[in-house]
């Protein structure tokens, strides 16, 4: 997938992390949904997707650091 991805010029990336902001927070807020986030070890941290589980935290840092980085960028 690194490989695939570095392939893709820095301007898309530039371009889109406003979208992956919007996007980190939209999947934040599914763990607070009922059917969607998942409590494990009395903590509500998960969201399931069909059979597909997963943190969302690590969506946000990677979109975090993508929207600092291009913010940064413009400087």
């Amino acid at each position: 997938m690194f490989v695939v991805l570095a392939f893709i010029p820095h301007q898309v990336y530039k371009n889109l992390s406003p979208l992956f902001v919007v996007a980190s927070l939209m999947i934040l807020v599914m763990v607070l949904i009922p059917s969607v986030g998942v409590e494990r070890n009395y903590s509500q941290r998960w969201v399931r997707i069909g059979s597909f589980m997963f943190q969302p935290s690590e969506v946000v840092k990677l979109g975090m650091i993508l929207y600092f980085v291009a913010m940064y960028a413009k400087k």
